[in-house]
């Protein structure tokens, strides 16, 4: 037998994110900070979609302070994101129609847990 390994994938929408929030910066070195030193194991992707200019640039400050690790598990994706996702492997029934895609809620009773092999 294997041993339960969970990887997040988390889709935060920064829709309606603009230059007033000031506070983008300080949000972003939080999160990161959670996912960076928390969670470094689960963490498998973190896509940050509709990412409006002011964001890009507050990663770009951000992102050098950003251990290596964790800067691959990140993408940040404007709002052309569904064709970058795809490709990684996350599909349009997996995201809520407030995104764009399918995924109905209502029909989701259980999710399925897969067991990996041990290495």
């Amino acid at each position: 037998g294997g041993r339960l390994i969970f990887r997040h994938v988390s889709i935060i929408d920064l829709h309606g994110l603009s230059s007033k929030c000031l506070r983008a910066k300080e949000h972003a070195q939080k999160i990161l900070n959670v996912a960076q030193y928390h969670y470094p194991e689960v963490v498998h992707k973190i896509f940050f979609i509709n990412a409006p200019f002011i964001f890009r640039a507050v990663w770009a400050a951000v992102s050098p302070l950003v251990h290596p690790v964790t800067k691959e598990k990140i993408k940040i994706l404007g709002g052309a994101f569904k064709k970058e996702m795809e490709s990684s492997g996350i599909s349009m029934d997996q995201l809520p129609p407030s995104v764009g895609g399918t995924f109905d809620v209502k029909k989701c009773r259980t999710i399925g847990v897969e067991r990996l092999p041990e290495y």
